[in-house]
């Protein structure tokens, strides 16, 4: 009884603060005022939750230091440290500028099924020779004459590979002599990498854990890697997410842990699955980490864009800013032995699944409008959320064409398409029960 009530009571403070938040603002227009609201009603309350869930795990396991990764770690840092100065947690929070296209390429010792897969995979189309040789910071000319000897004597390099061609290309990517030239070529990156790693106290004998949205643990496995290239990785490095897929990577003894959920330990709930949705709710105000550079006796982050001018436009600082001010208002009103673990996660699937299955037309139509790259190197750029037609509804529904976006509830809802929305809620149900069908016999 005693913790049914104290979980209303959490659940309440949860939503109270949403309110009060909410109420506390009067945007410059509707879109601006939808971006703070559910920067109170759905982005606060969940991260906000996972923060404090990540120090309060963190303290247990004598963790003294914790990197939040760049981009998603932006939004989260800011948490960290809105929470401590209410909180007593004795951690030190820092933000940590990293990207998959910045780790991945100098952590290369083999191009095994690994390295494979995060070259070669692609959101909705197979990858060129350029799009190839951009993930693994390599010039085209270098391996030229490799893709010719398998076959890959491709004119226009900006052209997507066919599927003959790209298990061609998967053939030419395992010759020892290409792993070679793609490894050497690594060096500099390599070098400049371990070098900023150094200078963050990555290095240093205290014990830290990184923190990120999820869902691979791919950074996590590259960070692992090279500092174990370098021969100074820790005994174990930590790391803390949101939610993990079925297709993590954990690097020998390391250690990952999730809130929200892990789908090789339970059955994959597709309402949560939109791992580009989490991409909006984090974004930060600076481009993707590319590499990093040395100058004035440092070094720092090369960013593809200084500023992330469309998503500023669009509203990323008001969301931050109202995210901010929930964990402002809940610390300093409420203790952190009133939070649980159980309760956190259950409030998140309810506040997550609510919003990316059934937003109101004002935030479909903002969310919607958000334009997001879904490509490893985030060059294909389109809106999150397109409207559609009937027509092009049924073509896509058909398979006679692919559909250009990354969240059908949200065009569904601003497209007014509410029987079609009632058919898609069918099929993510019929979904569901088939992962779990899955999960049951497999264990």
């Amino acid at each position: 009884m005693g913790v049914d009530y104290g979980s209303r009571i959490f659940r309440s403070a949860v939503s109270g603060i949403s309110r009060a938040v909410r109420l506390s603002n009067i945007a410059k227009n509707e879109h601006m005022q939808t971006v703070w609201d559910t920067g109170a009603n759905v982005v606060g309350p969940t991260f906000f939750l996972f923060v404090w869930w990540v120090l309060e795990n963190a303290e247990k396991k004598g963790i003294k230091r914790l990197y939040f990764l760049a981009r998603d770690g932006q939004i989260m840092a800011k948490i960290a440290n809105t929470i401590k100065e209410y909180w007593n947690y004795n951690i030190e929070c820092r933000y940590l500028y990293g990207s998959r296209a910045a780790w991945l390429p100098p952590a290369i010792k083999e191009i095994g099924s690994f390295e494979l897969h995060w070259m070669t995979w692609g959101y909705l189309a197979t990858v060129s020779i350029n799009e190839l040789c951009r993930r693994i910071n390599v010039k085209p000319d270098l391996i030229n004459d490799y893709l010719i000897k398998y076959g890959l004597n491709v004119k226009d390099r900006d052209i997507n590979l066919s599927e003959g061609n790209m298990e061609l290309l998967k053939k030419c990517l395992q010759d020892g002599a290409i792993q070679k030239i793609i490894i050497e070529n690594q060096q500099a990156s390599f070098h400049n990498t371990l070098s900023y790693f150094e200078q963050e106290g990555l290095l240093e004998n205290i014990p830290f854990a990184i923190v990120d949205t999820g869902w691979g643990a791919s950074s996590q496995f590259a960070l692992s890697n090279i500092l174990d290239k370098a021969g100074v990785r820790p005994g174990r490095i930590n790391g803390f997410y949101l939610g993990l897929s079925e297709g993590k990577q954990v690097f020998r003894n390391d250690k990952l842990f999730s809130l929200l959920f892990d789908w090789t330990l339970e059955p994959k709930d597709n309402r949560l699955s939109n791992y580009l949705f989490y991409e909006i709710l984090t974004a930060a105000d600076h481009g993707r980490t590319i590499g990093y550079k040395h100058e004035n006796g440092r070094f720092s982050p090369v960013l593809d864009v200084p500023l992330n001018d469309t998503g500023i436009e669009w509203g990323i600082m008001v969301q931050q800013k109202s995210v901010v001010k929930y964990a402002h208002e809940f610390a300093a009103h409420f203790e952190r032995d009133m939070l649980d673990n159980q309760a956190a996660s259950q409030i998140l699937r309810t506040i997550l699944c609510l919003f990316m299955e059934n937003p109101t037309k004002r935030e479909a139509n903002v969310y919607g409008e958000y334009i997001i790259g879904g490509e490893i190197t985030e060059r294909d750029f389109q809106k999150f959320a397109p409207r559609i037609d009937p027509k092009e509804f049924w073509a896509v529904a058909l398979g006679r064409k692919k559909f250009r976006g990354f969240w059908p509830t949200g065009t569904l809802k601003r497209s007014n398409m509410p029987v079609q929305k009632k058919m898609w809620d069918v099929f993510q149900s019929f979904n569901l029960l088939y992962y779990y069908r899955k999960y049951i016999c497999k264990y």
